[in-house]
């Protein structure tokens, strides 16, 4: 029952869904929008609320593409393979929502991240839990994989996130201060996907959905690490 009504508040409140409705169709057009340029449905959820505040349930917000834009989904399923890069030539990081911890100290409940390091040609992915999407969480993410690998690839594809990226350019990106000092100290390219090209970084976009959904055992041993604290490093 508690799942339900967390789930799909407005089967047990039916004046909410007409506000969980008007919400989501004073929104309609940043939705269309952003389907297309994220690797599945929950990232484009959790990215718009966000980035314009976006506060309905993922059931709703489904339920709500599912029959009102179910055309963007049909196109936004048409994939071309992409080719992979030679061994040690390209890793991709990002982000993704892993789900909720509850502190064992305090009872707490907070959301939880994983940061996710993919060396694109085996798939092989660094991935650690963390509580915050700031700089520092970013760059300390990086060294921990580099030092996990015990080398660096020639070239970083990070999503244009503002931890990482100023301004996304084709041409002329602007990076932050620290991810190019720590470019800059490891050797390698910052390559930033190009804005709305979630195909780019498909390799990271998959298996950040993958700890979220996909592999019940990594989600609760990132969230839940023998040290009894969020943020261990696993290789899969």
């Amino acid at each position: 029952m508690v799942f339900l009504q967390r789930e799909a508040p407005e089967a047990f409140n039916p004046g909410l869904g007409s506000a969980i409705f008007a919400e989501l169709r004073s929104k309609h057009d940043v939705i269309r929008e952003a389907i297309p340029t994220h690797r599945d449905l929950m990232t484009a959820w959790q990215r718009l609320g966000e980035s314009v505040g976006l506060r309905v349930s993922y059931s709703s917000f489904r339920r709500y593409v599912m029959e009102h834009l179910a055309d963007v989904i049909t196109r936004a399923q048409v994939t071309v393979r992409r080719e992979d890069p030679p061994p040690g030539d390209e890793a991709q990081i990002d982000f993704g929502y892993l789900g909720l911890w509850q502190d064992p100290v305090s009872g707490e409940r907070q959301r939880v991240w994983v940061f996710a390091l993919v060396l694109s040609h085996s798939r092989h992915m660094f991935a650690r839990a963390v509580r915050r999407l700031d700089q520092v969480t970013w760059l300390e993410g990086h060294v921990a994989a580099f030092e996990f690998w015990g080398g660096a690839p020639a070239r970083l594809v990070s999503d244009n996130l503002k931890s990482g990226v100023v301004k996304a350019d084709l041409y002329d990106p602007k990076f932050n201060r620290g991810y190019e000092e720590l470019a800059h100290h490891y050797g390698v390219l910052i390559d930033p996907a190009r804005a709305g090209k979630p195909k780019d970084k498909g390799c990271v976009a998959y298996c950040t959905s993958s700890c979220r959904f996909g592999n019940t055992w990594l989600a609760t041993h990132l969230m839940f690490p023998s040290n009894g604290g969020v943020g261990a490093g696993w290789l899969v």
